[in-house]
Parts: structure tokens; C-alpha cells; sequence
């Protein structure tokens, strides 16, 4: 896990951003048109059977191989926009999963390389809010220091709902920065595992 440790290393913590200086999360949905990456690489994940966290999102990354939030993984009967998936891989304490779904054949929102710079313009689409495929705008805050020195958790100013779990996080150029783990009661603050930890995954 050292690249990942280095890839986000520098950011800090997203307590040294006063939430005074970000832009306050709207709870509007964007048009779909005007999201800087496609739409359609987001997708629907489906625990048979697994409640409470039967209903999640997910977002393609690469050819047939879906990311999404691994407390998602409430069922052996997965089932992704109605293909049946198969787990590669997860960590718990990212809250990340890696799935195999044979036959999705969808456009793939890339992984960023590196986190973007704090207040910068971020993005949020999963299935939660609403039941249909929502995108709100937002700011990205930092990274939530871990303990024991791990890997942490990226921090960003919007809103997501219950079921927007594992969707995407999605910075200015369309590349994904996370998945959706969490919000806090307010549903302004949003928290999500990085995507960096999809790359040993995906090896």
C-alpha cells in the first residue's frame, strides 16, 4: 500500500480547511449534459437479500470491473444494472470493492492520478437521492487523517444520500477521485475511500 500512502501524501488533513472557506454543498442535481465525464459509467449495484445495504451505485473503471463501497457487500448475490458480478477483491477499511461483472461493456471514468488542489470543483453521482441517477457539484476538503498512520479517507463538501453509496467522486477533468463511503446526519459533508487503492486491485 506505500504508492497509495504516496500518492496521497501532502494533502493533509481536512481539518485544516475551515468549511467557512469552501462553497456551501448544493442539494440541486446537475444536468446530466454538463458533468464532465459519462453518465452512463455509473451504474446501479444490487445486494440480493442484503438489507439493510441492498441498494448501492458503483462506477466503471475499467472493461467489465466496477468499483463501489465495500460495506455494500451485503449479499453473495450481487447483481450490477441486473448482470450478476462477482467480488475481485475489497478492503474493509476503506470501505472499497473491486467487482467482476462478465458482458458490461460501458465507458470508464479513468483514475486521477493525484488528489486535486483543496476547495477545487468535485462531483457526486450515484443512485441514492432519488432512485435515478443524480450528479451534484461540490468541493473537494482533504484527507481525514487515519490512525496508525494508514491510508485515509478523501473529504468533500456535498451532498449524497443513502444508496449513493460506492458511487462516483469525480474531479474537473472527469477522472475519479473516490467512491462514495459516508455523509454525516446533514448530508453536506461527504466522505469517500480514494480511488489510488483501486490500482492494486485492479493488478
Amino acid at each position: 500500500m506505500g504508492s497509495v500512502l504516496l500518492a496521497l501524501s501532502g494533502v493533509g488533513c481536512a481539518g485544516d480547511v475551515n468549511a467557512a472557506e469552501l462553497p456551501d454543498a448544493s442539494a440541486e442535481p446537475m444536468a446530466l449534459a454538463d458533468v464532465p465525464f459519462n453518465p452512463a459509467s455509473v451504474v446501479h449495484v444490487h445486494a440480493i437479500g442484503g438489507r439493510p445495504f441492498d441498494t448501492c451505485s458503483g462506477v466503471v473503471i475499467a472493461f467489465e470491473r466496477v468499483a463501489t463501497a465495500a460495506h455494500c457487500l451485503t449479499s453473495d448475490n450481487l447483481e450490477v444494472d441486473g448482470m450478476p458480478a462477482l467480488v475481485i477483491d475489497s478492503d474493509a477499511f476503506l470501505d472499497i470493492a473491486l467487482l467482476d461483472v462478465a458482458g458490461l461493456d460501458r465507458p470508464l471514468v479513468p483514475v486521477a492520478p493525484e488528489l486535486p488542489d483543496r476547495a477545487a470543483e468535485v462531483f457526486v453521482a450515484g443512485y441514492g437521492c432519488t432512485g435515478e441517477l443524480e450528479v451534484r457539484a461540490g468541493a473537494f476538503s482533504g484527507v481525514v487523517a487515519p490512525p496508525q498512520n494508514q491510508i485515509g479517507k478523501i473529504e468533500i463538501r456535498a451532498v449524497s444520500c443513502h444508496g449513493d453509496s460506492g458511487g462516483a467522486i469525480v474531479d474537473v477533468e472527469g477522472r475519479l477521485l473516490g467512491t462514495v463511503s459516508t455523509s454525516n446526519d446533514f448530508r453536506h459533508w461527504t466522505w469517500g475511500a480514494p480511488a489510488t487503492a483501486l490500482s492494486f486491485m485492479l493488478d
